[in-house]
């Protein structure tokens, strides 16, 4: 036999089921858009800061100060955020000035292929955590923001002189991610208490008691074969209705009960009459006989 469920915990159940589902949906449109926003706040960042190393290189390059380019990347990888920025050069670059620091050739893949033109931004999760790349490759122009390029490269228009690598650490931005996703399943889930409870109360009054009033009252008939009990109506809702005409119910089976004692009565009362007469005839006849 199946286990009976009442409908307080079957309503429960199915909101339980509800805020969940909503929950997981809600949070992760909110995480997936938190996470496509900062990655590209993030990108938009990238680019300005290899911007930024391009024409303060090309200050000192203009001044006479290239040696001191070391300062310059010291100075953006102060940024904890900021795991790599190096400065990539052109082999022809190195015919005319010489061999560069060690960090300026390509090491991989990445390097080789932003030295050939073109630009990429890439995301990985790694031993180093969740770093976002970026890399592109600095393209020689006779008027560069101000800047003739071409004389002091010897380059054409268009010729690629070098490139330029900065990686970005995500893991400060992911920890925000988390706690704002945290801090919004808590309000949620707060949120959904109180309204489960405003909604038990709610349900309590209006119908979980009405019908275990209705309940009783029936059991009461049933056990005590009383059709003078009636079923209290408090309110004029599908329940108040359903109450009302059951009692309208029950007082038309208890009168139609009362019509068929009433007859039984009257049909014994015929019965005995009968059973009188017929005693009369038998006596009358028996007199005869004799």
């Amino acid at each position: 036999m199946a286990k009976a469920v009442s409908i307080q915990r079957k309503v429960y159940f199915a909101l339980g089921s509800i805020f969940l589902l909503v929950l997981v949906v809600v949070i992760s449109v909110a995480v997936s858009a938190e996470k496509k926003l900062s990655t590209e706040m993030v990108h938009s960042q990238l680019k300005d800061k290899a911007s930024g190393y391009l024409d303060t290189m090309n200050m000192l390059m203009i001044s006479g100060a290239i040696a001191n380019r070391e300062m310059v990347r010291t100075k953006l990888l102060s940024d904890n955020n900021i795991v790599e920025a190096r400065m990539l050069r052109a082999p022809a670059i190195d015919a005319m000035y010489g061999k560069g620091l060690q960090h300026e050739y390509p090491l991989d893949e990445l390097d080789r292929r932003a030295l050939a033109g073109e630009e990429i931004i890439i995301e990985e999760d790694g031993d180093n955590g969740h770093i976002m790349t970026y890399l592109t490759p600095v393209i020689a122009h006779e008027n560069y923001r101000g800047t003739n390029c071409l004389p002091c490269h010897q380059a054409q228009e268009g010729d690629i002189i070098g490139a330029i690598r900065i990686s970005y650490s995500l893991d400060q931005l992911d920890g925000h991610i988390f706690n704002n996703m945290m801090t919004m399943a808590l309000i949620q889930a707060a949120m959904f208490i109180t309204a489960l409870i405003l909604l038990s109360l709610l349900l309590r009054r209006f119908v979980i008691s009405p019908v275990r009033s209705m309940h009783r009252t029936l059991d009461t008939m049933e056990r005590d074969s009383d059709l003078t009990q009636q079923v209290r109506v408090e309110t004029q809702d599908e329940i108040g209705r359903t109450s009302t005409a059951l009692n309208k119910m029950i007082a038309r089976f208890s009168d139609s009960l009362r019509q068929v004692v009433g007859s039984s009565h009257e049909l014994e009362q015929s019965a005995g009459q009968i059973e009188h007469s017929s005693q009369a005839s038998l006596q009358a006849a028996t007199a005869q006989k004799a």
